[in-house]
């Protein structure tokens, strides 16, 4: 698909200001001047004030974009192409409204990128763009230093050189960003209205490469996401049943599985919340090696829960070994295998015999004990003379 998502001109029919860098708006403003013969006739054929029109001139005045393209309107075609070709690259500033904070050297066209996808995901997740008297204000409010430099570096990358207003939220205990509504306005016409109950899910999302989704997975789950060690899971919560299950299906395309999504209703006032998980080890690591966290604090977080799975591996390959070792001196019935394995300290151990059955390192037959029949399990020793190695529960995560 397109790798272009917005161009300055899409913008034709907002209340938006631009400012020309001087050497193109001088030839811009000459080339009129020339076809017009005169600012006089051009004022007339633009309906443009005369004396606005040299305030405009001069760049002591932002121009509307409509009475920007009205000025271009009256050249001939192959200049106006030219001026259209060559415009973007020469904006000054860009701000929306007269008294709208600008952005300085803006970057147009818009295009996919990492940066994007990431400044996508926060805003639906812990931002937000108003929507009301005309103010398309952009929030981003959390916690950790790590989002909020990465949130900030991200705009400027994507947009130019703009500054949020900063507020440190007392109660919620975290800093929040305003970035004036240019930027707003620019990201609604890209992914729609996003704020409350009308944050959805973008679907051309599905559509990008998968390293922008892997951006946008991980920026969501920054902002929604949570780790529960003591479960063994990874949980994403949301009020929002569209953006849930948008980001189960887009888990599900990297072979990450979760479980169905639930509905979480903590107490009347607050609103009903939707809630998906992942949990075991093959998709906690796929999840580990292919999104994974910005957050420190999260990251170090799945890095404790995959360190509890390869705790887990060895500790079943301490059982394992238990069982060869005793296996290795004799054949022993499962209850003999269990009174020997307590003497070690462990009580559980059928799955494991079980994965050595499988794994063709144990054998058993069947011998008759007075009215019944008990199963006597033996070393496959061809299978375990050059010893012995389990089969890994997960690759280990890379350093």
């Amino acid at each position: 698909m397109d790798q272009k998502l917005l161009y300055l001109f899409d913008l034709l029919h907002y209340n938006v200001y631009i400012k020309l860098k001087r050497n193109f708006s001088e030839k811009l403003f000459s080339d009129a001047r020339q076809n017009s013969k005169n600012l006089k006739r051009l004022s007339e054929s633009t309906g443009i004030n005369l004396r606005v029109l040299y305030l405009y001139k001069q760049g002591k005045r932002a121009i509307p974009i409509m009475k920007l393209h009205k000025i271009m309107s009256v050249l001939d075609s192959k200049r106006y192409a030219f001026f259209v070709r060559n415009l973007e690259t020469n904006v000054k500033t860009i701000k929306f409204g007269k008294r709208g904070k600008y952005i300085t050297n803006p970057k147009f066209p818009i295009k996919f990128s990492n940066e994007l996808s990431r400044i996508i995901a926060h805003v639906i997740g812990d931002g937000g763009i108003a929507n009301k008297h005309a103010n398309f204000t952009v929030t981003y409010s959390n916690k950790s230093k790590e989002l909020l430099d990465e949130f900030r570096k991200d705009v400027k990358l994507v947009f130019g050189n703009v500054e949020p207003i900063e507020f440190y939220n007392r109660e919620a205990e975290c800093l929040e960003f305003f970035y004036p509504s240019i930027v707003g306005l620019i990201l609604t016409r890209i992914i729609g209205v996003q704020n409350d109950k009308n944050k959805h899910f973008p679907e051309f999302m599905t559509m990008v490469s998968e390293n922008l989704r892997y951006n946008f997975l991980r920026s969501i789950f920054d902002d929604e996401g949570n780790i529960n060690i003591e479960a063994y899971k990874i949980n994403f919560e949301m009020a929002n049943y569209n953006v849930v299950s948008f980001v189960k299906s887009m888990l599900e395309d990297f072979s990450i599985e979760t479980g169905s999504i639930t509905e979480i209703n903590r107490s009347p006032n607050e609103s009903l919340r939707y809630k998906l998980s992942i949990s075991g080890s093959q998709n906690l690591m796929k999840f580990y090696r292919l999104i994974n966290f910005t957050s420190l604090e999260k990251k170090d977080r799945l890095k404790t829960l995959i360190n509890f799975y390869r705790l887990a591996r060895k500790e079943d390959s301490i059982i394992d070994n238990a069982i060869i070792d005793l296996l290795n001196i004799r054949k022993l019935s499962f209850y003999e295998l269990a009174v020997e394995l307590q003497k070690q300290g462990i009580g559980f151990f059928r799955e494991n015999l079980r994965r050595l059955i499988n794994s063709g390192y144990v054998k058993f037959e069947n011998c008759y004990a007075g009215k019944g029949i008990r199963r006597i399990y033996r070393l496959e020793r061809e299978k375990a003379k050059d010893g012995f190695t389990k089969i890994s529960l997960i690759s280990g995560p890379e350093s």
